[in-house]
């Protein structure tokens, strides 16, 4: 075998090695893929099941939650079924190109809309993240109950971390803290299943 045959194929061993390897990001992502992370994140994603835990210290009493307590619950979903504190619940996320979101929850209590921002968090060896192995989702408007909040800077956004993206099947988790000062303040840990 001639140095340029050897030169070339190992070339292509690198090349096919690094595509691969480009290719699984989440660490249950299929092992190739040949569409890329933003083609598979685009479209309409509905919630199948997950849990969400959070620990709250709020001042006041905020969604069943007492006063000065720290209670700990634990919400599991189910399809069609959904349960959220004993009441229907059904959730979806439409992610378009332009890098915008709608998150629409529907429940016992009414509809609500989430309008946002979405983007692909990049390789961070602080966080342990390798590049589009996270999404970042800032919320500019939320619609509920009769009231329209609207948020104009970071402090609402949330990292979710894809630990699958499927063609048709996306699981994330996050942990993260939110407060609205005067009302309370949780910590939250969370992993949802999607499906479109």
């Amino acid at each position: 075998m001639n140095m340029s045959k050897i030169i070339y194929t190992a070339f292509c061993l690198f090349l096919l090695t690094s595509l691969i390897s480009a290719c699984k990001k989440g660490e249950d992502d299929p092992f190739l893929s040949l569409r890329s992370r933003k083609v598979r994140l685009v479209g309409e994603w509905t919630l199948k099941s997950g849990t969400y835990k959070a620990l709250n210290q709020g001042a006041t009493t905020t969604g069943g939650y007492a006063n000065g307590r720290e209670d700990r619950v634990t919400v599991y979903y189910a399809p069609s079924d959904t349960l959220l504190s004993s009441k229907l619940y059904t959730q979806t996320y439409a992610f378009e190109k332009d890098g915008s979101y709608q998150k629409t929850t529907v429940s016992e209590t009414g509809t609500a809309t989430e309008e946002g921002v979405w983007s692909f968090v990049q390789r961070s060896k602080s966080d342990d993240l390798k590049n589009k192995e996270a999404i970042l989702l800032s919320p500019r408007k939320f619609t509920g109950q009769g009231n329209e909040t609207v948020f104009g800077g970071s402090s609402d956004a949330v990292v979710y971390v894809l630990m699958q993206l499927k063609n048709k099947r996306m699981v994330w988790s996050a942990s993260f803290s939110r407060e609205e000062p005067g009302s309370y303040a949780e910590s939250v840990d969370e992993t949802f299943t999607f499906e479109q």
